[in-house]
């Protein structure tokens, strides 16, 4: 979501309207990535309501699939959950407590999946490729580095379907509760793809 070629935000397709506060822009792992000071920078792109990221209920049978780049800056207030990526009214999050990474994927009502990295594996201030496939045949699947991930529990929770925008930073802020974090490579598809062709494309884009 972002042109690697000025370090501009740009919303695919074109039609996307984003709504943009300070943010700035950093080396990714590919080109420029998007960051938020984790205070009152964000961006958010609008009218994605109608697609498999925030409507993934949209693509049980036919399935789909979301792939990133995250990295965290500084986590302050450890007892408080720190919002970095967020989809509304319903979709993926990404979320940091204290130095564990938490990511919650809701597909259908009334359950949100959710998975925390209890064991703390994971250094969440390095770039960690994030990616999660869904289809009804199969349920749902999350990879972190590659790695599939066990220990992804259900939680009772129900949203709308109206609407609809991705945010980064401090316009997704839960509560004011947004945190330091750059986000690169944002990618969707409306069908599942293997762990294989993730890491190539991710890594070799």
């Amino acid at each position: 979501m972002d042109n690697e070629n000025d370090g501009k935000i740009i919303g695919y397709p074109a039609a996307y309207a984003v709504k943009e506060t300070g943010v700035s822009f950093i080396v990714g792992k590919k080109g420029n990535a998007l960051c938020s000071d984790g205070v009152e920078d964000g961006a958010t792109f609008k009218g994605t309501g109608n697609t498999c990221l925030n409507h993934p209920n949209q693509c049980t049978k036919s399935g789909m699939t979301f792939a990133m780049w995250v990295k965290f800056g500084v986590i302050s207030e450890s007892s408080v959950t720190k919002w970095c990526v967020a989809t509304k009214p319903r979709g993926i999050n990404i979320k940091a407590l204290q130095e564990q990474i938490i990511i919650e994927f809701h597909v259908q009502n009334p359950v949100k999946k959710v998975w925390t990295d209890s064991a703390y594996a994971y250094d969440i201030h390095s770039w960690l490729l994030i990616a999660g496939t869904y289809i009804e045949s199969d349920g749902y699947k999350l990879f972190i580095n590659g790695n599939l991930q066990s220990g992804i529990t259900d939680t009772s929770y129900s949203k709308n379907f109206n609407g609809g925008s991705f945010g980064i930073g401090s316009e997704f802020g839960k509560s004011g509760t947004p945190v330091e974090c750059c986000v690169d490579e944002v990618h969707v598809w409306s069908e599942t793809k293997t762990l294989s062709f993730i890491t190539s494309f991710m890594n070799h884009k």
